[in-house]
């Protein structure tokens, strides 16, 4: 779960961490109350004059950068068989 987890990113770029255990960058945990989905990010078309179809994925696709962490989302889960997914939506305004 760390791994994927918003707590160990911010720890990563220097940030502070809720739990001790966010900050052990070679362990992972299977069970967590503070877990918290990576946040999504803003992208942009690193060359703007490249051809290549954009936003896209895949080998044929132009090159993404990113512009910055988007905050301005909420979270919410969706049940799917054998549990929940945790997705974001962009907040209204």
């Amino acid at each position: 779960m760390c791994y994927r987890c918003e707590h160990r990113a911010k720890f990563l770029e220097g940030g502070p961490r809720p739990r001790f255990e966010c900050g052990e960058i070679k362990t992972s945990k299977i069970a967590c109350y503070m877990y918290k989905p990576c946040l999504p990010l803003v992208l942009t078309k690193l060359d703007k004059k490249d051809p290549r179809p954009w936003p896209s994925t895949g080998l044929f696709a132009a090159r993404s950068m990113t512009e910055k962490v988007c905050e301005e989302v909420e979270i919410f889960g969706e049940w799917v068989k054998g549990g929940v997914v945790f997705l974001y939506k962009l907040k209204e305004g």
